[in-house]
C-alpha cells in the first residue's frame, strides 16, 4: 500500500507558491506543472509502477501521464536524455559507491550514449564526494563519505529511489557438493 499523501503534497505545493488552476492542476507563472513518465510497455512491472505513479501525481494536482514505449525507443530516449521522468534500475555492487556512481557520475552521460547519470547531473561537489567515497577503504570511512551524497540526493532529488529490485543470481552453496573446479 502507498504511504503517499495527496493532501500533504498539495500543502507543499501551496507553501512553495503554486496555485491551483481551474483545470485542477498546480501552476506557477501561468505554466501548469506537467510531466510525462516513460518506461517500456513490455517491462510490465515498471509500466505498472509508472502508471500508478502518474495516477498518484494527478491526485496531488500534477498533470502527469504515463507513456509506454517499445524497449528500443525507451533505451534510445534514456541514453540521449529525451525524457522528463523514467524508472531505471541501479547498479549493484559490494559498496554503495556502485549505486551512487551510476546515479550521479557525469562521466557516464556523454552525448546521446549515457550509461548512467541519465538525468545529466554535473555538479563538481558531487564528483568530489564520489571520489572520496571511491577511495574510502574502511567501513567507517565509507559511511562518512556517504553522508554528503545521501544528503544531496535527499535535498535535490536528481534520482528518486522508489523500490528494491531482485538481486539476481545469488546463491549459497554450503549445502551442495560436487561443484566444478579448475
Amino acid at each position: 500500500s502507498s504511504t503517499g499523501s495527496a493532501a500533504a503534497a498539495k500543502a507543499i505545493m501551496k507553501a512553495a507558491g503554486f496555485t491551483m488552476g481551474s483545470d485542477g492542476f498546480w501552476q506557477k507563472g501561468g505554466k501548469t506543472v506537467a510531466l510525462t513518465i516513460i518506461s517500456p510497455s513490455a517491462y510490465t512491472d515498471m509500466a505498472e509502477v509508472d502508471s500508478i505513479a502518474a495516477q498518484e501525481l494527478k491526485a496531488a494536482g500534477i498533470d502527469a501521464t504515463f507513456q509506454g514505449l517499445a524497449v528500443t525507443a525507451w533505451n534510445s530516449d534514456v541514453a540521449d536524455g529525451d525524457f522528463q521522468m523514467t524508472e531505471h534500475w541501479s547498479n549493484g555492487g559490494i559498496t554503495p559507491y556502485n549505486m551512487y556512481e551510476g546515479w550521479l557520475d557525469p562521466k557516464l552521460a556523454t552525448g546521446n550514449a549515457a550509461t548512467g547519470d541519465y538525468e545529466r547531473l554535473n555538479d563538481p561537489a558531487v564528483v568530489t564526494d564520489l571520489a572520496k567515497l571511491a577511495s574510502a577503504n574502511t567501513v567507517a570511512d565509507q559511511t562518512a563519505a556517504l553522508v554528503p551524497l545521501e544528503q544531496y540526493v535527499a535535498a535535490n532529488l536528481p534520482v528518486i529511489p522508489v523500490e528494491t529490485a531482485s538481486e539476481w543470481f545469488e546463491y549459497d552453496s554450503q549445502h551442495f557438493v560436487g561443484w566444478p573446479t579448475q
